[in-house]
């Protein structure tokens, strides 16, 4: 059994339970799904495919979570990437994980319909 299929179960019988809180949000296990299987779809719209290299370049909030749980069930390699780093590590470490996708505007997560 791999990661995505333990997440999926144990998401399965939580589904209804909090999953995520935050100050802003409390998404329930589904809603969390919800928002990670379209930012999902929204990674594979941009190409990318299972083993690919996503970097995600986000504070933390649900959007990261959301983003990371995303890289996790489409089977991606994840690098997150602190953006309250000094601009030239962020372009280092960018530079050296050759990232098919740097995932880092949350207005764009935000807006896609769960």
């Amino acid at each position: 059994m791999n990661v995505a299929e333990i997440i999926n179960r144990v998401f399965r019988k939580q589904w209804t339970k909090p999953a995520l809180i935050t100050d802003e949000v409390c998404f329930s296990y589904c809603e969390l799904y919800a928002r990670a299987a379209a930012i999902r779809l929204w990674i594979i719209e941009h190409g990318c495919q299972a083993g690919d290299t996503v970097a995600l370049r986000l504070p933390n909030g649900w959007t990261f979570a959301a983003s990371y749980l995303a890289c996790i069930l489409g089977g991606y390699r994840l690098v997150p990437v602190n953006p309250e780093l000094n601009e030239d590590d962020q372009h280092y470490i960018l530079g050296c994980i050759n990232a098919h996708i740097v995932i880092e505007d949350e207005s764009v997560l935000a807006a896609l319909p769960p």
